[in-house]
């Protein structure tokens, strides 16, 4: 993997967190207005905003890694 692939998979991971945590957020907003439909859980969805966030977290450890180590080959290089 290069480097251009790493950055492209972490801010694919960030987006997908940010866009899932928002899904889950509009849950969350529709389920105290819900009567009686099919929506999904406050907990699933509090559980959920949780595990988009690891994610998004995990993923900027990626990009700040990935910088480190351009940084550090620039470094060597000059």
């Amino acid at each position: 993997m290069n480097v251009t692939d790493g950055f492209q998979s972490a801010l694919m991971g960030v987006r997908a967190g940010m866009q899932s945590m928002q899904n889950h957020a509009e849950n969350i907003a529709s389920t105290s207005f819900a009567q009686g439909g099919k929506s999904p859980s406050l907990v699933e969805s509090l559980v959920g905003l949780k595990q988009d966030q690891l994610q998004v977290m995990a993923s900027m450890q990626v990009i700040q890694s990935l910088d480190d180590v351009i940084g550090t080959l620039l470094d060597v290089k000059a």
